[in-house]
């Protein structure tokens, strides 16, 4: 299942050829809770890598919304001016959704996330399946 990516913000409407691969998972035990964001940029063909231990446990859905914050993050870090998100969790799809409007705190984390984008040039995002998310493999 391959979806194409849907623009979520940035400066640029078009595609961009050179973008940063984004992907992020989290896992949760009854103790903690693990972010993996792993990023692939097709301009230097480079595979970055990192998790995060979260020490206060999270419900799931703040866990994902996590591991998209880190995932942003390490895109600014590296200083990417094109992001694309791939997550198998459905929360994405808000995002690409103009005017989705969540209840309790997603609505928080979702204006923060968006407000983390803001100087990217471009961002999307996509729905993947739980078996094409690499960045689980680094959870185990």
């Amino acid at each position: 299942m391959n979806f194409p990516f849907v623009r979520i913000c940035g400066r640029h409407t078009f595609f961009p050829p050179y973008y940063s691969r984004i992907q992020c998972s989290a896992k949760q035990s009854q103790i903690s809770t693990t972010t993996s964001v792993l990023l692939y940029s097709n301009y230097t063909h480079k595979i970055y890598s990192e998790s995060h231990p979260l020490h206060t446990p999270l419900c799931s859905l703040e866990a994902e919304w996590a591991a998209l914050f880190h995932g942003v993050q390490l895109a600014r870090r590296r200083s990417d001016h094109c992001i694309a998100l791939e997550s198998d969790h459905p929360l994405i799809l808000g995002l690409m959704v103009p005017g989705t409007q969540y209840q309790g705190s997603s609505n928080y984390f979702k204006r923060r996330l968006l407000d983390l984008m803001t100087p990217f040039d471009w961002v999307g995002g996509r729905l993947i399946t739980p078996a094409e998310n690499y960045s689980r493999v680094h959870l185990t």
